[in-house]
């Protein structure tokens, strides 16, 4: 199903070299699985190398066919990636939040490069890096030696894609329970009555997230309502059976 976005310039925000920023960049960088474990004097390298632009709710940051050979980290906000199945309907592969890497590379195969495309679904903060000036600064060779011994490198997402791009495109509740299971895992916060989503979503997000239009995203929601799956703390989503999400 096609996706309805606002025409966006998929540049984003000229680089934007405030303090703030940069400590919130300083900041991702400590605390992401990705880059946690390198050493102090590697992390400052790619913190002064990480350029950070802003995107408004709803821009495309970049579309399908375009390859920046880049290395994007999201500091604020969520994004989502999409890709186009063999029907040619929007798919979502994967919802990445503050902390997630995404290799947005010309070492992907074409099959995946070609269909992938991202967008912010709120206000966004994203630090960028030239992929190749990455592999240098963490393994401290040129790139060509790098890519001499290695065909290509993709992280657990890619893999997925991989075969997800091979499969029928999945059912509405498929997707957003798929959704709803991955935002409960990485912002949940066990409480009463389930694990409540700590981030304030509308319908229409929910919508964005999923790629499907707000009247039937809400009328799947009312269902798993009804079932008892999930509930509404104001804007908050509660997940009240965390197991269906999974089964």
């Amino acid at each position: 199903m096609a996706v309805s976005r606002r025409a966006a310039s998929a540049a984003g925000s000229p680089p934007d070299t405030g303090a703030l920023l940069r400590k919130l960049l300083a900041a991702t960088l400590r605390k992401s699985p990705s880059f946690a474990e390198i050493p102090a004097s590697a992390r400052l390298a790619l913190e002064r190398e990480f350029q950070i632009r802003t995107y408004a709710p709803r821009d495309i940051i970049f579309f399908e066919g375009q390859v920046h050979d880049e290395v994007l980290l999201p500091l604020r906000g969520v994004v989502t990636l999409t890709y186009l199945d063999s029907r040619h309907r929007r798919v979502l592969f994967a919802v990445v939040g503050p902390g997630d890497v995404c290799c947005h590379s010309g070492t992907m195969p074409d099959a995946l490069r070609t269909r992938l495309r991202m967008d912010a679904v709120r206000d966004c903060v994203i630090a960028s890096l030239d992929y190749k000036r990455l592999v240098e600064l963490l393994f401290g060779i040129p790139f060509g030696r790098f890519a001499a011994g290695t065909s290509f490198v993709f992280g657990p997402r890619d893999f997925c894609l991989a075969r997800d791009l091979m499969a029928r495109g999945k059912t509405l509740r498929e997707r957003l329970l798929e959704v709803v299971a991955d935002l409960c895992a990485r912002f949940g916060v066990s409480e009463g009555r389930g694990a409540i989503i700590d981030l304030p979503l509308t319908h229409e997000d929910l919508a964005d997230l999923v790629g499907a239009s707000r009247p039937k995203v809400t009328h799947e929601v009312r269902l798993l309502e009804k079932e008892g799956v999930i509930a509404r703390h104001g804007r908050r989503l509660v997940v009240k059976k965390v197991e269906t999400l999974t089964s």
